[in-house]
């Protein structure tokens, strides 16, 4: 397949099959360009040259489709040349093109590419003639150009500087809102607390007012007399709490005006402390809490605002015994340093002050929740002693354990009159006011008179109310509603006279208390206090208080309430003791017995004595044919005293409770004459729990005026 030529210089081979197709020089051409199909209109706004003379493209970014063909002039006619292509940004692999030399290129995004064509064989090195370039611009939308780039980027700005305002202008919207909504709260609160401080103030105006106003008729009624000493003492020191009380009232307004100026004046500190501390022994006593003072040995003479000192102590003692429970200890510790300041610490055994409240005890109107907080309290006694002893030049710390007690000590500057004051340590001058029960019911000698039980937290109210009621009645005393209502169940008093503002339990929740007890559920109470508005009466009525009287009062006028009230109470008891006849008859089987026109009372206010009285009957129902069922065993099943039993019945019927079990073995016995004739006299009177027939028959005899034999006779 070789072929030989004969030349001028000799002998010419040619091997076909080696033979080069294409000339080497032959140089690649775009030949034709299809976009979308369809022939260019206006080449020159398409096709351009680069400064190196490269050829570029310019299409826009709906003409993505584009189909191009390539040849080479220079090439052997026929001699199939194939070309093949890549773009670099794409892949470096070469892609062959179609037999007609086209590549079609479809969905190119906007961008530039640089399309690169070469021959497909006899490439041995990348040349011009051999290797093309072109340069491909698919230029972006007009709404991805720089300019609407920008646009969109203010716009976003825009939108988010909105947005933000919008949420500034929600989020002071909000802030206002709770502003306002805290400032009203915060007036709503003012306002409770003026009407409750104002009531309170009242309350406490009231109570001295009682006393003097009651003394002074007392002295009247006596007017041939010299008036008793006490009287006048007792009429000078409610006259002197009145005026103390004005004068803290103006310092409070004082205080908040910046106006308030300290007044010294001489003193001995352990003569001014026991004065101070002399003035709660009644009311320790009362509460049954121990005082202890602990003073210098030494006397220190001094000059001090006494006034306000003594308001600083009497505010922090009566706080240590509002939360002093019953058997506990207060101590009130003084002394003096070189520096000539007086550190004055009031230590209780109380319930203490939680951890986390601690901290705010000296914020304006702030309160301490606890089972034992009263309308007493209205969260600016601790504000205004930490402002009054600030103004004195001091500071004051409180130290809390909850279930162990609170301490609160308070350090003030003075001017010593004492020569040579030093800070030695000298012995502790130690006066221990014990807690008495002289007041309390341990030791009350019961007469023939009504049981009156006085809840008050005010020992002079009452000593003053013992004055004029103790010809009339055995009193025992409760200094709050707490011990008032465990006075009421244990010795179930005729009636119960209550003050309303009391610590620990005040008067409304005691009465309340008193009136679902069955044992104490018939017992009168009558409301004495300062509380004199409508709403006031209607709040104690609704607990369920049979008389309200407010103060000041006139004393014939509790006089009267009291015995009306018993009155009431000894006529109501008559007419029960129809119903227990009928209760009697109706537990036991007799309904027959029933009289005529009566009704066993469910109303509310027999409902407490009708529920202890039907457990009373259950327990007589499931017992009676036990002969040696008595008092004890009667007690131990119902779960009260042998007292607390006699007292609530004698209150309720002129019978006694085996008066009682024995009335209602004789309906039982009458019951069973009538329907169980099989049965005979002497079975009937054992089944019943009578032991001798002789008794059986004189007591049937008295009870039904005929004998057993007789009212069996009436069956038949």
């Amino acid at each position: 397949g070789k072929l030989f030529f004969g030349t001028w210089d000799g002998l010419l081979e040619i091997d076909p099959q080696q033979l080069i197709r294409n000339l080497p020089n032959s140089q690649i051409e775009l030949s034709d360009v299809l976009v979308n199909g369809k022939e260019i209109e206006n080449p020159g706004d398409v096709f351009y040259t680069g400064k190196d003379g490269q050829l570029i493209i310019r299409l826009s970014h709906l003409q993505n489709n584009i189909l191009m063909r390539f040849c080479s002039p220079g090439s052997q006619a026929g001699g199939g040349m194939t070309f093949e292509f890549r773009i670099p940004e794409y892949s470096d692999n070469w892609v062959p093109a179609d037999a007609q030399g086209a590549i079609l290129l479809n969905g190119l995004s906007p961008g530039t590419y640089t399309i690169e064509v070469r021959r497909a064989e006899g490439i041995t090195s990348e040349t011009p003639a051999n290797h093309l370039k072109i340069t491909m611009e698919i230029q972006s939308p007009w709404y991805f150009s720089i300019p609407a780039r920008i646009i969109y980027t203010l716009l976003l700005f825009a939108l988010l500087l909105y947005y933000f305002r919008i949420k500034k202008r929600e989020v002071e919207e909000k802030y206002a809102a709770e502003l306002q909504a805290n400032e009203v709260q915060r007036l709503q609160s003012m306002d409770q607390f003026r009407k409750r401080f104002t009531a309170y103030l009242a309350h406490e105006f009231r109570t001295p007012l009682t006393i003097i106003i009651g003394l002074v008729e007392l002295m009247k009624q006596n007017i041939s007399h010299n008036p008793p000493e006490e009287y006048l003492d007792s009429i000078q020191k409610e006259g002197n709490e009145m005026l103390d009380l004005v004068g803290e009232m103006m310092d409070i307004m004082k205080l908040e005006e910046g106006k308030l100026h300290i007044h010294s004046e001489y003193n001995e500190l352990g003569a001014f402390l026991k004065t101070s501390v002399s003035g709660f022994i009644k009311l320790a006593r009362l509460q049954q809490v121990s005082l202890i003072l602990t003073l210098p040995e030494e006397p220190i003479d001094l000059h001090l605002d006494t006034l306000r000192t003594k308001y600083i102590l009497n505010n922090l003692i009566s706080n240590a015994l509002r939360h002093t429970p019953k058997g506990g200890t207060i101590k009130i510790e003084a002394r003096t340093t070189e520096a000539h300041f007086i550190e004055i610490k009031i230590t209780d055994t109380g319930t203490g002050i939680p951890e986390d409240k601690l901290p705010f005890i000296f914020d304006r109107y702030y309160q301490v929740e606890s089972q034992e907080s009263n309308n007493r309290n209205f969260g600016i006694g601790l504000t205004f002693v930490k402002e009054m002893v600030e103004t004195l030049g001091g500071v004051i710390k409180a130290e809390s354990m909850p279930g162990k007690g609170t301490a609160f000590s308070f350090t003030i500057p003075f001017d010593s009159l004492s020569d040579g004051f030093s800070n030695e340590e000298n012995k502790d001058e130690v006066i221990v006011f014990p807690a008495s029960a002289t007041d309390f019911e341990e030791n009350i000698t019961r007469t023939n008179k009504p049981l009156l039980l006085i809840c008050e937290d005010n020992p002079t109210i009452l000593s003053y109310l013992e004055i004029f009621l103790k010809s009339g009645f055995d009193i025992i005393k409760a200094p709050n509603g707490d011990s008032g209502l465990k006075l009421a169940i244990e010795c179930l008093p005729d009636l119960i006279l209550t003050d309303i503002t009391m610590p620990v339990m005040d008067g409304i929740a005691m009465t309340k208390l008193v009136k679902e007890h069955a044992l104490t559920s018939h017992i009168p109470v009558i409301m004495l206090t300062g509380k004199t508005d409508i709403d006031d009466k209607i709040e104690g009525k609704e607990s369920g208080a049979d008389a309200y009287i407010g103060k000041p009062f006139h004393y014939r006028e509790l006089l009267l309430t009291l015995e009306n009230q018993y009155n009431m109470m000894q006529k109501w008891k008559e007419k029960y003791t129809n119903e227990v006849d009928n209760l009697i008859a109706h537990y036991s089987g007799s309904n027959a017995e029933i009289k005529e026109g009566s009704r066993i009372n469910t109303a509310s206010e027999g409902l407490g004595s009708q529920l202890f009285l039907a457990n009373m009957m259950e327990v007589f129902e499931n017992n009676y044919q036990i002969e040696s069922f008595g008092p004890v065993q009667l007690c131990k099943a119902l779960l009260i005293s042998r007292t607390q039993l006699y007292r609530k019945i004698a209150a309720i019927t002129d019978e006694s409770p085996m008066e009682m079990l024995r009335n209602f073995r004789l309906k039982k016995a009458a019951e069973m004459l009538l329907t169980q004739p099989e049965l005979s006299i002497q079975e009937v009177f054992s089944k019943v729990g009578f032991k001798e027939r002789t008794y059986f028959n004189a007591i049937f005899q008295k009870k039904y005026n005929m004998s057993p034999s007789e009212w069996r006779k009436k069956a038949e």
